[in-house]
């Protein structure tokens, strides 16, 4: 990733620099500007790094134990959040670790939005459901710390649905 920052004074031409982030073959590299954080943010393979361009020495991130699916931000771009197949992480624009989800009920987590302090996210079911044998399904988590938002019906459903296979 090459980067070059605007200079604060008229005539000043900013710095460069160049990041150098290892990703297997045949894994994808996002690159996303944040800047509410005055970063830019690189989704490599099973990592996350937020850079602040004017000091790209000192970077924050963190490496997930399987790959990134996606990233988006809330409605202010204050936050950002990273899912990967069975959690979700968020960071502030202070470019600091907020919180990590519990651990998802399904796999391939993707961002369905992001709205009124509530993160859509759409999942995989694993095949041992009786429900839905790999249907997707969408969970609701609240953005200031991650609490999965449940449906009284759907654990009403899955209580049924465990009692009616016993």
């Amino acid at each position: 990733v090459r980067c070059t920052t605007a200079g604060d004074e008229p005539g000043s031409h900013g710095t460069r620099w160049t990041g150098i982030f290892e990703c297997a073959r045949g894994r994808h590299v996002d690159v996303l500007l944040w800047p509410a954080a005055n970063s830019v943010v690189i989704a490599a393979a099973n990592a996350v790094y937020i850079v602040d361009p004017s000091i790209p020495e000192q970077l924050s991130g963190f490496a997930a134990p399987v790959e990134i699916n996606d990233i988006i931000f809330d409605e202010s771009a204050q936050n950002m959040f990273v899912a990967d197949s069975l959690r979700i992480y968020a960071f502030s624009s202070d470019r600091l670790f907020r919180w990590i989800s519990e651990p998802l009920d399904g796999y391939g987590a993707h961002f369905r939005g992001c709205r009124g302090r509530v993160l859509a996210v759409q999942l995989k079911q694993s095949e041992s459901e009786p429900e839905g044998e790999g249907a997707p399904s969408v969970i609701r988590l609240r953005t200031e710390d991650g609490t999965i938002l449940r449906s009284r019906f759907r654990l009403v459903h899955r209580y049924w649905m465990k009692s009616m296979a016993a």
